[in-house]
């Protein structure tokens, strides 16, 4: 049950991310980068599918594979997951 919660709880704040950094891309005031790679980052966390994905995304760009891989060392400590 405890693991059930955790993955609605990833998902969850996965897509709000994603919505907030679509919004981000448009609105001045926010990161829009930033906050859909950390949105794709904790869905990853439950879907290998996009984990796959986000990772060949970015490693077309070094700044960017750089950017998630200090990101995702970054949501694994505080999801500790």
């Amino acid at each position: 049950m405890k693991r059930h919660v955790k993955k609605i709880l990833h998902i969850t704040i996965g897509i709000l991310l994603v919505v907030l950094g679509v919004l981000g891309l448009v609105l001045p005031l926010l990161n829009g980068t930033i906050l859909l790679i950390l949105g794709a980052i904790v869905i990853s966390f439950e879907s290998s599918y996009v984990e796959k994905k986000l990772q060949s995304l970015t490693k077309k760009n070094a700044t960017l594979y750089a950017l998630y891989l200090r990101l995702e060392k970054f949501v694994r400590k505080v999801f500790k997951a």
